[in-house]
């Protein structure tokens, strides 16, 4: 590796291409490579680049679209569609006399196209060309350990002298009676839908259930917002909740605190969902169901017994503060831990 050491007093331009010198990598190589990523989105890329940058020999391991969550299904396709809707409930409710605005019909297809669009282009220069522009190596596939100190990806067998896991998580869906009969929507499948239904009841209190929820209000539909718990947001301020629950009131969704899910069904188009709420049962009918109950850790296919690797009751991966695992080659970042999101 060649690095460029700086001269005291140096004051030429382009002088310091003459004290360029020969340092070789000071990480011992331990196997096939120094570090493997297990994993492509954010924590993943920052570690392998930093590694690099380190002089490691690194690998990067991912079984499906390179970027992770953010950039492919959560932040940037959720923020880009609030833009949109955002605009559209504005055009619609226009709060400045002398400005006379209007909005048609929403073409979600369109909305979504150009969305996919910004993910094809942010995932090609944000991350697909610094694997070329970093030099390590992509290997696609799905990693489960063999043992503590190697993987297999595709039967190929892989060690090294660390790994870390960084393969984040999924959207997690409750066990209600004939929820697994219905097509319902999650956070991803909800990001990907060409039409608008007119009504659209969701299923949980948390961030992404009030995030999606005010998306698709604003872009036109009805909107009914269900959770188990007596508040939304539970895991933040109570007064956080209050603000929340009064904006998003008078914005028109619907929100039922304290509910119970006795079951869903379809019929046709629509979906049922029964609760009872106070002792009274409640139907609540809606062209889509979306599910936004909480996320799990995408940990269920790595094998991390073989590995030594502790996990929770919920699949996360138990780390330190420095990120270590049971098994002292082996690391974990971002959202398989189930640290703040």
């Amino acid at each position: 590796m060649k690095v460029r050491i700086p001269v005291q007093g140096m004051t030429c331009t382009g002088c310091e291409e003459h004290v360029i010198k020969e340092v070789k990598p000071q990480i011992s190589h331990a196997g096939d490579y120094d570090l493997v990523v297990i994993g492509s989105g954010g924590a993943a890329f920052s570690a392998a680049i930093e590694a690099v940058q380190q002089g490691a020999k690194v690998a990067m391991v991912e079984r499906g679209t390179i970027g992770g969550t953010c950039v492919n299904i959560g932040c940037v396709p959720s923020k880009t569609l609030l833009r949109a809707g955002e605009i559209n409930h504005l055009a619609h409710r226009n709060p400045f006399l002398g400005i006379e605005t209007s909005a048609g019909p929403v073409d979600l297809a369109a909305l979504v196209k150009k969305k996919n669009e910004l993910v094809d282009t942010l995932r090609r220069e944000k991350y697909i060309k610094l694997i070329d522009d970093y030099g390590f190596e992509l290997i696609q596939g799905e990693a489960r350990f063999m043992d503590e100190k190697s993987i297999e990806v595709s039967g190929r067998k892989i060690s090294a002298k660390g790994f870390l896991i960084a393969t984040g998580a999924a959207p997690e869906v409750p066990d209600i009676a004939g929820l697994k009969e219905i097509d319902y929507l999650t956070s991803t499948s909800a990001l990907e839908l060409k039409e608008l239904p007119k009504r659209l009841a969701v299923i949980g209190s948390g961030y992404i259930a009030m995030e999606l929820g005010q998306l698709f209000h604003n872009l036109g539909a009805e909107v009914t917002l269900m959770q188990r718990s007596a508040r939304i947001l539970k895991t933040y301020d109570p007064e956080i909740a209050e603000a929340v629950t009064e904006a998003l009131t008078e914005q028109g969704i619907h929100l039922i605190n304290g509910a119970t899910f006795v079951r869903v069904e379809q019929d046709g188009e629509v979906k049922r969902a029964h609760i009872m709420v106070n002792g009274e049962n409640q139907v609540i009918e809606a062209e889509q169901l979306l599910i936004a109950t909480g996320r799990k850790p995408n940990t269920a296919a790595l094998h991390l017994d073989a590995a030594g690797v502790k996990v929770g009751n919920r699949g996360q991966i138990i780390i330190d503060e420095y990120l270590r695992t049971s098994n002292p080659r082996i690391y974990a970042a971002g959202d398989v831990t189930l640290g703040p999101q």
